[in-house]
């Protein structure tokens, strides 16, 4: 080989390198802060938080879609104080990026309103952060709120980063607080404060203003005039709309976590590359819609990006074995954020398998444990451990979860336990949690002591049930079990998640006054989402539905209704339409005849369409169908409903038979 061929060759590969370090350079990496704020001082007043579990959520969903480790900067208590949370922002994390990287920023803790200084907000009140130190009382000389982070201060804050990342660089801010908790019945654990660091003649004078989702712009830096095209692109999740408490969430296993952080962590578990912010924000509101119904998260900023700017890690369709727990078990990464539950059937194969339904599998097994992102799995064979890590291991069959509800009771101290109570926790679907439960059974004194009550009331303070404490114990057991298993069905409706892109049938709810005989509907505009993207239907609004088979089927369909308070009903089939007759062809598009008036309680409903490639019925009725046996999926319902069927299931995983069939939701939120 001559010199000259070698020094083109050496400088061949320089430019090769030079040009890869700068295409590295240019698409930027990773990087986020993650402070939490769990255990605040107890002279401050505020109550504790799940807060630190929630950053390890979302670390761990970081890091999963590909963040390195070293550039995950985290506070948590007594470091996020006001200057701590400043210094972070402005040195450490700021030294840390570089133009064009992408940054994320995640907040748990508590809210608060105090005075607006600056006189920009509509409501007379700057929405805050509540650092480690800030107090919640306002003493007028003492403490008046100087060491709550205003959104005004955090926008500033963002602006300083954005101007580091520059134009190709990109930030993202989720801040899973409440600043507004007016009121409740202290049902669910909550995020924020009713107390304004203000005094009480300016509170009285602002009485009457009430906050504009323009109030929020401060976070992105839009009070000072025209956004500057130098600054990197910005997109910030909120975990509830600003008149909203921020309610805490708890899985199945009695872990506590922001529903905004556990619901953000699951979806970045599952969305693909190419989901863009308003898909993501889509998948979120639906899921919360799921676990906190009464409250509805917000999002801001450049939504029509791809999230992360599509720089996720490809996530596989297959899952590795962390470690080996037992002679036939093995720790896997995945867990309930994947949609993995105890009893979730597993089949492990040889490296490199991308098509299992293909090939045979070394070893069958059983999801005995989950936790958030890893579970324990029961296999059938002993086998080597290097052949236990190396495997790829598939889902064959989803499982719900356990059947089962966590119930607190809470007595008014001049009334006794009642005996029916040790009843109701003899059915093994019913747990008893006095800390956080699913669902108060307490006591409401009357005038006099035949005029006490017993009342049933979910975490969101819709009252499900109540009976006189002077009735027979039976009977208020018998009619609270009634209530409990109505609820408990609602639950597990909501959760169900069936995908099939072959009956593939969407809907849109449209206002039945927009229908005109004899024009298309093709065209027909559903109804349209406020700014923070909520349908929002007052009580009385008549609707009407149009579907449309986006399959390759012929699909049959069924429509249930899940209201804010967890009851289902089943609106089609209605009493009179067999549910042979509900049937939709591929690309077809069809107006329902039937309309539906909204009515109360008030709050977040659930429409969901269930479609499927063969006929059933959602009424769970044998009549309608004669003498047929129900098909494994009418059974699964028609069983849900059984006490028997909960009694002899409680505390078991539920799986669903497999079926070719897809469920598409809908959701809105019923107003006066």
């Amino acid at each position: 080989m001559n010199k000259r061929l070698i020094r083109n060759l050496t400088l061949l590969m320089a430019v090769v390198l030079l040009s890869g370090t700068w295409c590295m350079s240019q698409s930027g990496q990773k990087k986020a802060l993650l402070i939490g704020i769990g255990n605040y001082p107890a002279e401050g007043g505020w109550g504790s938080l799940s807060s630190l579990n929630d950053l390890g959520l979302v670390e761990r969903a970081l890091l999963e879609r590909g963040f390195a480790k070293e550039h995950i900067l985290v506070l948590t208590d007594a470091v996020a104080t006001r200057a701590g949370i400043e210094e972070a922002i402005t040195s450490r994390f700021f030294k840390m990026l570089s133009r064009g990287d992408i940054a994320y920023i995640h907040f748990s803790g508590h809210g608060q309103q105090m005075i607006d200084i600056s006189g920009d907000e509509v409501d007379g009140y700057d929405e805050c952060l509540v650092p480690y130190d800030s107090p919640r009382k306002y003493v007028e000389g003492v403490y008046e709120g100087e060491r709550l982070l205003t959104d005004d201060e955090l926008g500033e804050l963002l602006r300083k980063l954005r101007g580091k990342l520059g134009e190709n660089g990109h930030l993202v801010v989720a801040v899973d607080a409440c600043h507004s908790g007016t009121g409740t019945r202290g049902i669910a654990r909550t995020r924020g404060s009713h107390e304004l660091m203000a005094p009480q003649s300016y509170i009285r004078e602002n009485a009457g203003r009430h906050f504009a989702q323009s109030d929020r712009n401060a976070i992105r830096g839009e009070q000072s005039g025209a956004e500057n095209p130098s600054l990197a692109s910005l997109v910030a999740f909120f975990g509830s709309a600003q008149n909203q408490l921020n309610c805490e969430m708890t899985d199945d296993k009695g872990d506590s976590y922001g529903s905004l952080s556990y619901t953000f962590a699951q979806q970045m578990l599952q969305v693909n590359q190419r989901m863009t912010y308003r898909g993501l924000f889509d998948r979120i509101r639906l899921e919360m819609g799921k676990l906190a119904p009464n409250q509805q998260p917000q999002a801001e900023g450049e939504l029509d990006m791809e999230v992360f700017d599509g720089r996720l890690h490809e996530r596989p369709t297959y899952y590795r074995a962390l470690g080996i727990a037992g002679p036939k078990a093995l720790r896997m990464n995945g867990g309930s954020l994947h949609g993995i539950h105890r009893g979730t059937k597993v089949s492990l194969y040889p490296p490199e398998t991308r098509n299992p339904d293909q090939e045979k599998a070394i070893a069958s097994g059983l999801v005995t444990q989950s936790y958030a992102t890893e579970s324990v799995v029961a296999i059938d064979s002993i086998l080597p451990e290097d052949l236990v890590l190396g495997a790829w291991i598939y889902i064959v069959e989803h499982s719900l979860g356990d059947l089962q509800l966590r119930l607190g009771i809470r007595l008014h101290p001049d009334l006794p336990e009642p005996e029916f109570v040790a009843a109701l926790f003899a059915k093994p679907y019913l747990l008893r949690d006095d800390r956080d439960p699913e669902i108060w059974l307490e006591t409401r004194p009357g005038s006099h002591p035949a005029a006490a009550q017993w009342q049933l009331i979910s975490r969101d303070g819709y009252v499900l049930d109540s009976s006189l404490a002077s009735r027979p114990a039976s009977t208020i057991q018998h009619r609270f079990l009634q209530s409990v298993r109505e609820y408990l069905r609602g639950k597990f409706l909501k959760r169900l998640d069936l995908v099939s892109e072959e009956v593939a049938v969407s809907f849109k709810l449209i206002p039945a006054d927009s229908v005109v005989a004899g024009k298309s509907f093709d065209s027909l505009p559903g109804f349209p989402a406020d700014e923070d993207g909520v349908i929002r239907l007052p009580v009385g609004t008549v609707l009407r539905i149009l579907l449309r088979n986006e399959g390759i089927r012929p699909a049959y369909f069924g429509l249930l209704d899940l209201q804010p308070d967890n009851k289902p009903n089943i609106l089609l089939p209605d009493p009179s339409t067999p549910p042979e007759e509900l049937r939709i062809l591929p690309g077809q598009s069809i107006l329902l005849r039937t309309s539906f008036v909204i009515g109360e309680p008030l709050g977040h409903e659930m429409f969901r369409l269930v479609a499927s490639s063969k006929p059933f019925d959602l009424r769970l009725s044998l009549g309608v169908r004669g003498a047929l046996k129900p098909d494994p999926f009418e059974q699964f319902f028609l069983e849900l409903k059984e006490d028997h069927f909960l009694q002899s299931r409680g505390g078991t995983p539920l799986r669903l038979p497999h079926a070719d069939m897809n469920i598409y939701t809908q959701t809105f939120v019923i107003t006066n």
